[in-house]
């Protein structure tokens, strides 16, 4: 197969890249180990900046958008942020994620589901070469969006070894109609604890910062029996985030890494959705322009890194000198919130 542009994973970051190529004229390939709609280890907590960065509505996914945050240090009791307005949207990946790959797919990008593992890449001049068992593709480009345990990256980037957060997540099933969005930090060493109410069930999770041990099973039914007692969880779910994207490259010739590939998620919250989205977008720019293509690349994600730097500077501000920081983050986060329910709101 000859085609302009192969991604692979989509996921949020390959179907935004792909959406934006295949609108352009572009023939687009997208390819997956998976068949969509498929589950992913996620929050599913959307931003503002994260819903304005996409290319088309999301209403029919939304599950909630709540307007009340209870944030904790040790679950000790402290008043609600009242935000004035939703300050994030609760959406399930397994719909955003089919939902997105359905909308590249609408305006001309192709799916292919493959086998997990890549026979051959060859990455020579101005052509590429990718196969799988009984498929190969030859392709101008290629990106990559195959996540945090990227093959691409392993095999075209040989000093790649990011340092790791990791989340851990339970679906428990919930009716309660009032169940409240939850940010408990310091249940766990270096991390917290999230309950975002998803209409039918609650996601309740916990992450832990770069470099610590990754939260156990056991300690996640500990989280829940007390933020939702007597409810079982149906369905566990976790994986490695990386946030190291402002210390590797963003490409290596013709193949450009975005979304968890490039290691775009923040070390603070773990939050990764956002910078899949923008970081897709900037690759398919600078395909598209199709002038200096790597250069435009590079520059566009040169500016982007500085917010991961700095995010990873306030998650050890925080996590390292929790009793002292944060007071300081609890007010932060109240005029963060509030901003987005404002921004929501308007």
């Amino acid at each position: 197969m000859e085609v302009d542009v192969v991604i692979v994973g989509a996921g949020p970051a390959g179907s935004a890249a792909a959406y934006d190529l295949a609108y352009s004229g572009l023939r687009v390939i997208i390819v997956d180990r998976k068949n969509f709609p498929r589950d992913k280890a996620c929050g599913g907590g959307l931003t503002h900046k994260s819903i304005e960065a996409l290319r088309y509505p999301l209403d029919s996914l939304i599950r909630s958008e709540p307007s009340v945050l209870k944030m904790t240090r040790r679950l000790k009791p402290e008043a609600d942020i009242h935000t004035g307005g939703a300050f994030l949207t609760m959406v399930t990946r397994l719909e955003f994620d089919n939902h997105a790959l359905q909308q590249a797919i609408s305006v001309g990008a192709q799916f292919i589901k493959v086998p997990k593992c890549i026979n051959t890449l060859i990455n020579n001049g101005n052509r590429s070469r990718i196969e799988w068992d009984g498929l190969a593709i030859n392709t101008r480009w290629i990106i990559a969006a195959d996540g945090a345990n990227s093959q691409i990256r392993r095999i075209t980037d040989h000093n790649w070894h990011p340092p790791q957060a990791f989340a851990l997540e339970a679906i428990v099933p919930f009716s309660a109609t009032k169940a409240e969005t939850c940010l408990d930090f310091g249940v766990i060493k270096d991390g917290y604890g999230w309950v975002f109410p998803k209409g039918d069930h609650l996601n309740i999770g916990l992450y832990t910062a770069c470099g610590r041990p990754a939260p156990s099973k056991e300690l996640l039914n500990n989280y829940i029996a007390q933020k939702a007692p007597g409810s079982i969880a149906r369905q566990y779910m976790g994986g490695p985030i990386p946030t190291h994207c402002y210390k590797s490259e963003s490409r290596q010739g013709h193949i450009l890494y975005i979304g968890d590939a490039a290691g775009f998620s923040d070390n603070l919250f773990g939050e990764g959705i956002y910078g899949a989205i923008v970081s897709g977008q900037m690759a398919a720019a600078a395909i598209i322009k199709n002038e200096t293509p790597e250069e435009d690349y590079d520059k566009a994600i040169a500016a982007f890194k500085g917010r991961y730097q700095y995010m990873n500077m306030l998650a050890k501000a925080l996590y390292q000198y929790m009793p002292l920081t944060y007071p300081l983050f609890h007010w932060h986060m109240t005029r963060l919130c509030k901003h987005e329910g404002l921004q929501r709101k308007t």
